[in-house]
């Protein structure tokens, strides 16, 4: 069965996506916040990362503990780059 689109069918859909996006801004600025606390709680993980060789007495073995303390950093920086609301940001759109 072939389905037939046709050019105002298309358009209809994206107008409705449109308004949809449109009346989701407060859904979307949910998820930002939820993801900054994500963020923090990941800074957290990183730190515990850091401090676990010592805590859990495995700082004898080097490889784990060196493991443990790089990606510990690598998940913390990251993180915290993310929750202080670094990169790009985004233009907000006008609207009509």
């Amino acid at each position: 069965m072939l389905v037939n689109l046709k050019a105002s069918n298309l358009t209809k859909q994206f107008q409705f996506k449109l308004k949809l996006f449109g009346k989701g801004r407060k859904k979307f600025n949910l998820c930002q916040n939820m993801n900054k606390t994500l963020n923090w709680l990941l800074v957290l993980v990183g730190i515990w990362l850091i401090i676990a060789p010592w805590v859990l007495n495995f700082s004898d073995n080097p490889g784990a503990m060196w493991n443990s303390i790089i990606f510990g950093v690598i998940v913390g920086v990251i993180n915290l780059v993310g929750a202080l609301g670094g990169g790009k940001k985004e233009k907000e759109e006008p609207t009509v």
